[in-house]
């Protein structure tokens, strides 16, 4: 069996809101820190809509204190049959 990791943008959006609000951060801080003009992409992360951009993940591990790999949650997917398919 090959497990690959894809990334779940439901349970990492939820994971962000629960970091930020442990932290007692508003989104109005992040986007500060972030240098956003405007804070939507925040509340599209934070709904699974989608995912901060490289740059976002290494300030926000960097503001919350974590590594990259503690904001990101994933799932591991068996490739195995695709696989097969293919060939």
């Amino acid at each position: 069996m090959k497990h690959y990791p894809v990334i779940d943008f439901h349970k990492t959006g939820l994971n962000l809101y629960h970091l930020r609000e442990s932290r007692g951060l508003t989104i109005k801080n992040i986007q500060e820190v972030l240098g956003l003009e405007h804070p939507q992409a925040i509340y599209k992360w934070e709904n699974g809509q989608s995912l901060p951009s490289i740059d976002h993940l290494l300030v926000l591990s960097r503001l919350f204190h974590i590594r990259v790999d503690q904001i990101i949650i994933y799932d591991l997917i068996d490739l195995s049959d695709r696989d097969q398919e293919i060939c």
